[in-house]
C-alpha cells in the first residue's frame, strides 16, 4: 500500500533530483570531448533507490534502465553522442512530467515502452560501433520491435489499441460488460480521491543558519519585552533602562523582517537552467545554432516574483529563437559568426534585480514596427517616435510584424502579457536594439513583495501608498515655472526637460472631481505661492512626468496585503496595507499610470 505523505516527500526530492539531472546534461553538451558522469549517475541512482522505497515500482524500474545507460558512459563502454544525450534529457523530461503528475493521482503510470526499447537497443550495441548505436536510437518502437522478433501483425494491432482505454479494450474482449465497466471507473474517482497525494503546501529550502538566527533574534526581542513590561508594571517607562530595550526591540524587530523576508529568497539559477533547455530545444528544432551565455544565477529573488516572472521570460526567448535569430545560412551571408550568442544576467543593484536577456540577431525593425502601428491604429502617421518609443510598441495588445503564423509566434498574443505580469509585480521593461546586431531585454524587478518602503501621500482625503521604488524623485511645484500649453496641459522645465504636470486625483474615481485645475492650483494665478504643492516624479525610457498629490503623509515599511478579486481589476492599483493607525490604505503603481499618459500622449 503506498503511503501519500511518503510519496508527497519524494516527489519533492524528485523534483531538485530532476533539476539537478537536466544541469549534468547541459554541461554534459558543453564538455561533450572530456565528460564526467558521475553527477548524472548519482541522480539517477538515488531517484531509482528512492523510488523503490517507497512504492513506486515502475518509475524505480525505469530509472534502473536509464542508470543502466549511463553506467556504459561512466565505463566508456559506449561513447557520448548527440543521440545518446538526447535520450537522457528525454528520460528527464519524462521523468519530470511523471512526477508532475503523481502529485494529482499516485497510481498514475505513463507509457515508457519507447523509451525502455531505447535503453535495451544501447545496451545491446555497447561493444558495437557508436554509428550503429546511434542508429538503432533513432528508430521508433515499432520498428525495433518487428527487428528483434515480434511478428509485423502484432505490432499493427498493438499501434491500433496504443491510444484506447483499457476498459473499453475488456469490453470489446468480452471480458467485461459495458455496466461493470462504468461501476469500477465510479470506484476508481472514489480512490483517486482517497489516495492521491493530497495537496501539500509549498516549501522551499532554506539554509539551517538562517533558522538559527531567527529563533536567536526571537529570543532578543522576548528579553526586550520583559524589560519594558517590567518597567510598565513599575510605572517607569521613562527610565532610560526602558528606553533602550524600546530602540533595541526596534532594531531587532527589523533584523526579524529582513531574516524572514530571506526564506523566501531563492537563487534565479533553476529559472535560468530552464531558459537554457527551451532555447536549446528550440534552437535543434529550428535547426539553429545557438550558443548560450548564464551569468548572475545566484542572484535571489523572492519565490514568488520567480514563479510569476517564469512564463513572460520563456515567452521572450522564445520569440529570440525564433524571430531573432537568424538561419546559419543568413548569418553566414551577413558575414556574421555562424553560431549565435544569446545572453542571459541577473544583475543585483541598489533598487532590486535587473534581467538581461539578449541575443545577437537581426534586431527589430522599426520601420515595420511604425507602418504597422498605423496600420492598427496605435499611433498616427505624422506621430514623432523615439527609438525607444517605437520599440515598447511591441508591448501591445495583439501586435505582432510576423509575415507568417507559426506554433511559436506570430498571432500577435504574449508580449502584452509580458508587459502586464511585469507590471503586476512592480517590475518593468525596457527594449534596446539595432537592426543585423541584436536585441535586448532589459526587465527590472523588486527582491521581495513582502514588505515595500514607501511614501504614504493624501489625495483628495483618500490615503494612498506609492512604492519608493517607482519614484525617481519628490519635488515641490511652487519652485518651478509652470507653463500652460495650447491644449490646456501644465508643463515645467526640471534640469533642461520638460515635465508634464498630472494631477493624481484624475485618475481615481472621487466623487466632484472634475479633472480640471481648480482657481488656486493655476499656475497663473497669483494665489499660489502660500502653499506646498508636492509631486511625485516618474521616469520612464528618458521621459518624465509629474504627479501632483496633496500632501505627503509620511516615508515607512508597509505589509502588502493582496487584493481581492474585484479590487484586483482595477487599473493602477497593485495591493493593499493596514497603517499603523488601523486605517487601510490602497497601493497605487505610479508606473503603470505614467505608461498609460505616455501612450495617450504619443497617440495625440
Amino acid at each position: 500500500m503506498i503511503d501519500p505523505e511518503i510519496v508527497a516527500i519524494f516527489l519533492e526530492e524528485a523534483t531538485d533530483i530532476l533539476h539537478n539531472w537536466e544541469k549534468e546534461c547541459l554541461t554534459l553538451e558543453k564538455n561533450i570531448d572530456h565528460p564526467d558522469f558521475n553527477g548524472l549517475f548519482r541522480c539517477a541512482h538515488n531517484i531509482k533507490g528512492s523510488a523503490k522505497s517507497v512504492g513506486l515500482e515502475s518509475l524505480g524500474q525505469f530509472v534502473h534502465e536509464v542508470e543502466d545507460v549511463i553506467n556504459l558512459l561512466r565505463n566508456g563502454e559506449i561513447k557520448l553522442i548527440p543521440k545518446i544525450l538526447e535520450f537522457l534529457l528525454d528520460a528527464q523530461a519524462l521523468l519530470a512530467k511523471w512526477v508532475e503528475e503523481l502529485n494529482k493521482d499516485v497510481n498514475y503510470v505513463p507509457n515508457t515502452k519507447s523509451h525502455s526499447m531505447k535503453a535495451v537497443a544501447i545496451k545491446d550495441f555497447a561493444k558495437k560501433k557508436t554509428g550503429e548505436a546511434s542508429q538503432i536510437i533513432s528508430k521508433d518502437f515499432g520498428t525495433i520491435a518487428v527487428e528483434v522478433g515480434i511478428e509485423q501483425h502484432q505490432v499493427e494491432k498493438a499501434i491500433k489499441l496504443q491510444n484506447r482505454k483499457i476498459g473499453e479494450i475488456m469490453v470489446d474482449e468480452g471480458i467485461i460488460s459495458e455496466k461493470e465497466k462504468i461501476e469500477i471507473l465510479e470506484k476508481q474517482k472514489i480512490m483517486q480521491k482517497k489516495a492521491g497525494v493530497q495537496k501539500t503546501d509549498e516549501s522551499i529550502r532554506i539554509s539551517a543558519n538562517k533558522i538559527d538566527r531567527l529563533i536567536q533574534l526571537i529570543g532578543e526581542l522576548s528579553i526586550q519585552q520583559s524589560i519594558i513590561t517590567h518597567a510598565k508594571k513599575n510605572k517607569s517607562l521613562d527610565s532610560p533602562a526602558c528606553g533602550n530595550a524600546i530602540s533595541l526591540a526596534s532594531k531587532i524587530n527589523s533584523e526579524i523582517q529582513t531574516n524572514a523576508l530571506s526564506l523566501r529568497m531563492l537563487p534565479i539559477e533553476g529559472l535560468f537552467q530552464r531558459l537554457e533547455r527551451i532555447i536549446r530545444d528550440l534552437a535543434r528544432s529550428l535547426k539553429k545554432q545557438v550558443e548560450i551565455e548564464i551569468e548572475g544565477s545566484n542572484v535571489e529573488l523572492d519565490k514568488t516574483i520567480i514563479e510569476k516572472v517564469t512564463d513572460p521570460l520563456i515567452h521572450i526567448v522564445r520569440n529570440a529563437i525564433d524571430h531573432g535569430v537568424e538561419s546559419t545560412q543568413e548569418r553566414v551571408k551577413q558575414q556574421k559568426n555562424p553560431t549565435a550568442l544569446v545572453r542571459i544576467a541577473a544583475i543585483q543593484d541598489a533598487t532590486g534585480v535587473v534581467l538581461i536577456i539578449e541575443d545577437d540577431g537581426k534586431g527589430l525593425d522599426r520601420e515595420k514596427i511604425k507602418k504597422k502601428a498605423i496600420e492598427e491604429g496605435l499611433i498616427k502617421a505624422e506621430a514623432h517616435l523615439s527609438d525607444k518609443e517605437l520599440n515598447l510598441l511591441i508591448l501591445e495588445p495583439g501586435f505582432s510584424t510576423a509575415d507568417k503564423i507559426t506554433d511559436l509566434s506570430g498571432r500577435g498574443v504574449g508580449m502584452d502579457v509580458v508587459k502586464r505580469t511585469l507590471d503586476s509585480v512592480g517590475g518593468s521593461i525596457d527594449i534596446f536594439t539595432e537592426k543585423f546586431k541584436g536585441t535586448t531585454f532589459s526587465i527590472s524587478l523588486p527582491t521581495s513583495l513582502s514588505i515595500i518602503d514607501a511614501l504614504v501621500v493624501m489625495v483628495k482625503g483618500q490615503r494612498y501608498i506609492i512604492p519608493l521604488l517607482e519614484l525617481s524623485e519628490v519635488l515641490d511645484l511652487n519652485s518651478y515655472n509652470l507653463e500652460r500649453t495650447s491644449t490646456g496641459e501644465t508643463m515645467f522645465n526640471l534640469r533642461g526637460k520638460v515635465v508634464p504636470v498630472q494631477k493624481l486625483a484624475d485618475y481615481f474615481p472621487h466623487p466632484g472631481i472634475t479633472g480640471v485645475l481648480d482657481e488656486h492650483d493655476d499656475p497663473n494665478s497669483k494665489n499660489n505661492d502660500n502653499f506646498v504643492r508636492p509631486a511625485l516624479i516618474i521616469e520612464m525610457n528618458q521621459s518624465k512626468v509629474a504627479f501632483e498629490i496633496d500632501k505627503i503623509v509620511s516615508q515607512q515599511q508597509v505589509v502588502v496585503k493582496p487584493l481581492n478579486d474585484k479590487l484586483s481589476t482595477l487599473p493602477g492599483y497593485c495591493g493593499g496595507s493596514i497603517m499603523a493607525d488601523g486605517e487601510a490604505g490602497m497601493i497605487v503603481t505610479l508606473r503603470y499610470l505614467a505608461q498609460k499618459y505616455f501612450e495617450k500622449y504619443s497617440n495625440n
